[in-house]
């Protein structure tokens, strides 16, 4: 390695942790938070698949925005 790596290495500032155990923490608590919150009707609607001819409707709405034509 070179000097300015080794410098880097030893200042913490190269091959460390993303996220600190706080962090992960505080994002796994909050997590558990929002699930409390949520009803069980919130959860069941948002486990749903959505239909494959909404989804296609879905899908020729989008590409008729982008491409300024129709699609059939």
């Amino acid at each position: 390695m070179d000097p300015i790596s080794e410098a880097a290495a030893a200042l913490g500032k190269k091959g460390g942790k993303s996220r600190s155990a706080a962090k992960q923490e505080a994002a796994r608590n909050n997590l558990e938070k929002a699930r409390k919150a949520q009803t069980s009707e919130q959860r069941s609607a948002g486990q749903q698949k959505t239909p494959p001819e909404v989804r296609k409707a879905r899908a020729q709405k989008a590409a008729a925005a982008r491409w300024g034509k129709k699609t059939t």
